[in-house]
């Protein structure tokens, strides 16, 4: 919040700090989006064909050309109150970090559910804000334990290959069963709300982007990084933040 307020033209009331003491983001040259005039903004960026057309003062937001934009990709469901904490502290520092930056970003956010937002690359500025309301929807979730750690894909797509090498009944066997798990595996991603919100967002944010993940990888562990894998591929970079140990990130 008081990042907010010192962008927006504060005064030292607030901090204790003098005005030129204030650190203000870069302004980008790409025209991003329009917004109702604030106290503090610049009188050329006044956008006039939406305040003629609005009839309410309104501004031009831009960013920066050249740069990569980010998505925020969170999973608002988590199994206690500590990873909640962990949960609203990466996410919010992730916004931060990105709004100081000058980075133009995304929301891809779901839970164990449904799809909560998948917006567009927008001013980072608008996202931090975003992000700060969207903590309120952190949900604890009694998940059921897991009997298994979750599956390593590409070792169990190297599994498969090896055993179709070998004729013998015993080898066909278990790579039916591991080509089953596989099936199961892409299955379960298809109709997971992860999926289902990067897809929306990717098709608005075409790589290279980077993808920051925020997740305890619970119950959408398979369906994030089989997705992730994917996206990879199409020449997204994935950031990691609160993974848990022992999973295999997809490269």
């Amino acid at each position: 919040m008081r990042y907010l307020e010192e962008t927006r033209g504060g005064t030292a009331t607030d901090t204790g700090r003098p005005p030129e003491a204030i650190i203000m983001p870069r302004r980008g040259l790409e025209y991003s989006s329009s917004r109702s005039y604030q106290p503090g903004d610049r009188l050329k960026d006044i956008d006039w064909k939406h305040t003629l057309k609005l009839n309410q003062l309104t501004v031009k937001e831009f960013v920066e050309t050249g740069g990569q934009a980010a998505i925020i990709a969170a999973d608002l469901s988590v199994p206690d109150a500590e990873e909640a904490d962990k949960l609203a502290f990466n996410l919010i520092t992730t916004a931060l970090t990105l709004a100081g930056n000058t980075i133009p970003a995304a929301l891809a956010i779901f839970n164990h559910e449904k799809v909560i937002s998948a917006t567009a690359a927008a001013n980072p500025d608008r996202i931090l804000k975003q992000t700060l309301l969207l903590v309120k929807d952190i949900t604890q979730v009694a998940f059921p334990e897991r009997s298994l750690q979750s599956a390593d894909l590409g070792r169990l797509r190297r599994n498969i290959a090896w055993l179709e090498k070998s004729s013998l009944p015993p080898a066909q066997r278990l790579r039916s069963l591991l080509e089953f798990e596989l099936q199961a595996i892409r299955a379960a991603a298809r109709n997971h709300p992860a999926t289902t919100a990067l897809s929306r967002v990717t098709k608005q944010v075409l790589p290279p982007a980077v993808i920051v993940l925020v997740s305890p990888l619970n119950h959408d562990a398979e369906a994030l990084l089989l997705t992730l894998e994917n996206l990879t591929k199409r020449r997204y970079n994935v950031l990691y933040l609160g993974e848990k140990p022992g999973l295999t990130k997809p490269q």
